[in-house]
């Protein structure tokens, strides 16, 4: 292990932009849905219906009910006020859900009572793709409606800024739990070590199809590096999804490579790999990758099973003739959550079609 690694240890002495290369080409995508600059949009906000539980509540002659008193004019307005805010936390909350599959659904009801008390009642309901994940009622009071919807919409807005901050609404692991998806934070196990590379830390994909990424650091070279990804299957149809999942990856590489030349790159095909597949019972394949650069080659090995309706993919810097001792020793240690309701219901209108 140590002779292979040594050309990665005199990496350290190159310039800035190998070491860029080598993240970029080595690693890939590990931390999805990185926080966007702060000049990007505003996240999907839209106006929607007043409940049918406030629906009702205003047939009940108790109360006099406007249910549009907010017009799409008002929220651009207020957003635009939420943009300008000069609260860090805000901006923080706001770029990170920016370009996310998050929507916010207000809806307004201006509430005259009996003694001509008014207020505005609204409701936030956030969704992911649709599905309803959260569900917040904020109400203002009004001594001058006509005046005062636009400036109430704004704080109600900001009240639940601090409400979803509060309670970890647009965290990774609520997303999980409100879906029924798998929880790989308590039930993935996998070794702290395997070989030389130890466990160095774990990411939980805002997206739940993309599941989790732990990446192992080598003990003696920290720029050898070793990351297992975990994500569910689409459809049971296993080969076809990891073979394609294996040439998405390959993509990618060949475009990073192109500034260097179609000569750079070296690839083999996707294979399957006999003797790992007939020791652990499953379909093992992989490729392996090398870079040449003014520098240094840099490599990249690549393996994909399925475990239960997970994908295991390991992803190495190293050459395969290094990975082909680890990665049986990770597949004997490496215990994944059991299907998830989420992708039960999922994948019940798929079967019925391929049946």
């Amino acid at each position: 292990m140590r002779h292979a690694l040594f050309k990665l240890k005199k990496l350290k002495q190159c310039s800035f932009c190998l070491l860029a290369s080598l993240s970029l080409f080595l690693i890939g995508n590990t931390e999805a849905h990185a926080t966007p600059p702060p000049t990007q949009p505003l996240f999907n906000i839209y106006l929607a219906e007043a409940s049918d539980e406030k629906i009702t509540q205003c047939r009940s002659g108790e109360y006099h009910c406007d249910l549009a008193p907010l017009a799409n004019e008002d929220l651009d307005q207020v957003l635009l006020q939420l943009q300008s805010s000069s609260d860090d936390s805000i901006k923080a909350l706001l770029a990170n859900l920016s370009g996310t599959d998050y929507d916010l659904l207000i809806s307004s009801t201006l509430v005259k009572t009996s003694s001509e008390r008014a207020y505005l009642a609204l409701e936030f309901m956030t969704t992911w793709r649709g599905v309803p994940i959260d569900f917040i009622k904020i109400d203002t009071q009004q001594t001058e409606p006509s005046k005062q919807l636009k400036s109430s919409l704004l704080i109600g807005i900001k009240e639940w800024l601090v409400r979803v901050s509060q309670t970890d609404a647009f965290e990774s692991y609520t997303l999980y739990k409100a879906l029924g998806a798998s929880d790989y934070i308590n039930e993935l196990s996998l070794p702290r070590n395997i070989g030389d590379f130890a466990l160095s830390k774990q990411h939980l994909n805002a997206d739940p199809f993309e599941g989790m990424l732990s990446r192992y650091i080598h003990k003696d070279f920290d720029l050898a590096v070793l990351d297992i990804y975990v994500y569910p299957l689409l459809e049971m149809q296993i080969e076809e999804q990891l073979r394609m999942s294996l040439s998405k990856e390959q993509a990618d590489i060949k475009s990073i490579s192109i500034a260097l030349g179609e000569d750079a790159l070296e690839m083999s095909e996707i294979i399957r790999v006999d003797a790992l597949s007939k020791q652990f019972g499953v379909d093992v394949f992989a490729f392996e990758a090398k870079l040449e650069t003014a520098f240094e080659p840099l490599f990249v090995s690549q393996y994909a099973y399925v475990k239960e309706d997970k994908i295991v993919r390991f992803s190495a810097n190293v050459p395969m003739y290094v990975t082909d001792s680890l990665i049986p020793q990770a597949i004997g240690e490496i215990s994944v959550p059991m299907v998830s309701t989420f992708m039960q219901q999922l994948r019940e209108p798929l079967t019925a079609q391929l049946n």
